[in-house]
């Protein structure tokens, strides 16, 4: 949105420094007079050891003359002030930086309104002002992402709620979410579907430059009506209601209910009719939520979507301002849970999964399969692990050291756009079965911050070995985690609920060797409609010890590091 501000004294002419100097392998600017940093922390403060420009600047620079970026701003204000003390300071800085970096070098092309971030077109000289301006504190280039290919049908069993024992929280706790709201940035929400009736309680479309908003042709709306199917299904996922049965291939009835199937749902569009998304999107769905954060407790973010690879333990540099925004509402208790990506990387996340203050999600087998895992059509995921089970790690999944947790994400079953179920595999499943099981732990226990959600899931999370590495990693655990924060004695189920629940089975348990051996291939051997699609995870850096294996160096490619893709499969 464009807004004018008031005029304030301009700064004084910035020397002219060489653009190659100021943005060489992203120097460093050393650190200038800016704001304080707030006492309780804040997310948007200039580095002390200054200021960061991705290399991927540069070269746009080159190629284009102007660059599209977000520009984080110093506002001195602690993550953990009230949401209208940030709105405040965010609007200040805004205007105050904007009166002193006039067009056509700053081409403003949308502010936010809980965020100190600009999304604005600069030339070179623009780009050299800016970053020598004490009240930036990061810069970063706009990066585009992509949803995937088509989900399967029909249904096939719902094994991934009882494999990770969200069947027995409910059973002896009676927690299924109620209370707490998670909110999906994905392509929306089928508003007419059954298994979402009394869930979604608010909704929103960003979609500036495209202007896919339902209404037809607006930036922006309250209506996140689904046009592509992707974020309908992962939202069932989380909280589905179970409401619609289908039949699977071997003719039993079965249900999409999601892990935390009384959560209340915030349903945010920010993929455009052509099956893209710009991180400027992205990020004004992140303000939307905080804005809304309190009114529906909402205790997780769920980011199905990704592009890239990033290698290394984090991509905090290279993606300073996300990472920023992230943090505002990691300080409100909020956990933002991210698709690690589905390129089969044994050393590497996508972004946004390779940020540090999300939590990073990747794909297991569902169940044990007496040979590869065959879709309904034929198609075959990972052919090349056979007899896998929920401690084998999906070969699709990126599975670098910014990977924080595992789930199930092959082959889930989830409600479908138009109605029905449908099903299918990626690092867009397993992403929500964790987002659910944030709603679970927060009702269990409201008190519990992001951070200790993490830790508590990888403490009680059952181990599986990293291929490569010989790493262990964690497969979340509901019930343990649960169990954990709960009395001694469980509480009797509640009854009041009538939500619907699959039969009694005990969550598995680790057999003695499990380990996959075969090592991932690039995508699975499916039809091409069938391939899975990169996705994004972010993860601390003291979570595991590093791998064994020495990392390649990062693609010489510079926007294959910076792609979004969706995690899921799209309808026929």
């Amino acid at each position: 949105m464009l807004r004018s501000f008031p005029a304030a004294r301009p700064l004084r002419p910035v020397p002219a420094i060489a653009l190659a100097t100021l943005l060489l392998v992203g120097a460093g600017l050393p650190a200038a007079a800016g704001p304080r940093p707030a006492a309780g922390g804040s997310s948007f403060a200039r580095p002390a050891a200054g200021l960061f420009v991705p290399p991927s600047v540069e070269t746009e620079l080159a190629a284009q003359g102007r660059v599209a970026v977000l520009v984080g701003l110093a506002d001195g204000m602690s993550d953990t002030a009230p949401v209208e003390a940030l709105q405040a300071a965010a609007a200040r800085v805004q205007a105050a930086v904007l009166a002193d970096h006039p067009a056509p070098d700053l081409e403003i092309v949308q502010t936010y309104r809980n965020f100190p971030i600009l999304h604005a077109r600069v030339s070179a000289e623009g780009l050299a002002r800016l970053a020598a301006d004490p009240r930036v504190a990061s810069i970063e280039k706009v990066v585009k992402v992509y949803p995937l290919g088509p989900v399967q049908r029909p249904a096939l069993m719902p094994e991934g709620r009882v494999a990770v024992g969200a069947d027995r929280v409910f059973q002896e706790w009676g927690l299924d979410g109620t209370g707490v709201g998670v909110a999906v940035l994905d392509t929306g929400i089928d508003n007419d579907h059954k298994d979402f009736e009394g869930a979604i309680q608010d909704q929103a479309c960003f979609s500036e430059g495209s202007r896919s908003c339902a209404p037809r042709g607006l930036p922006k709306s309250d209506n996140a009506e689904d046009e592509y199917g992707h974020g309908t299904a992962v939202s069932s996922m989380v909280l589905g209601r179970g409401v619609t049965k289908g039949v699977n291939e071997a003719n039993k009835q079965v249900t999409a209910l999601g892990i935390a199937p009384r959560a209340s749902l915030l349903a945010v569009r920010v993929f455009r009719d052509n099956g893209g998304a710009y991180d400027p999107d992205i990020v004004s769905g992140l303000d939307w939520v905080l804005t809304k954060q309190k009114e529906h407790n909402v205790r997780a973010v769920n980011m199905s979507l990704g592009g890239g690879a990033e290698i290394g333990t984090n991509c905090d540099n290279n993606h300073a301002t996300v990472k920023a925004a992230f943090g505002r509402l990691v300080a409100k208790n909020v956990a933002i849970v991210v698709a690690t990506g589905n390129g089969g990387n044994p050393d590497r996340v996508a972004f946004p999964a390779c940020i540090s203050n999300a939590m990073s999600v990747g794909a297991t087998y569902d169940k044990t399969y007496e040979g590869p895992a065959r879709l309904a059509n034929g198609g075959m995921w990972c052919p090349q692990q056979n007899k896998p089970d929920i401690f084998t790690i999906a070969c699709f999944t990126d599975r670098g050291r910014s990977l924080d947790v595992l789930a199930p994400g092959l082959i889930i079953t989830h409600a479908a756009m138009g109605g029905g179920l449908g099903s299918g595999a990626g690092t867009s499943y397993a992403t929500p079965i964790v987002a659910g099981i944030v709603a679970l732990l927060t009702q269990a226990k409201p008190d519990l911050r992001p951070s200790d959600i993490q830790r508590l899931l990888q403490d009680t999370g059952r181990d599986v070995t990293h291929p490569e590495s010989g790493d262990t990693l964690k497969l979340v655990d509901a019930y343990a985690a649960v169990a954990k924060v709960m009395p001694a004695a469980p509480t009797q189920a509640a009854t009041a609920t009538t939500t619907p629940r699959p039969a009694d089975t005990l969550t598995p348990t680790r057999p003695p060797t499990a380990v996959p051996t075969d090592a991932p291939t690039e995508a699975p051997t499916a039809a091409a409609s069938d391939t899975p699609v990169v996705v994004a995870s972010a993860t601390p850096t003291d979570r595991r010890p590093p791998p064994s294996h020495t990392p390649p160096a990062p693609s010489a490619t510079p926007e294959q590091a910076r792609v979004f893709l969706p995690l899921l499969r799209a309808r026929e």
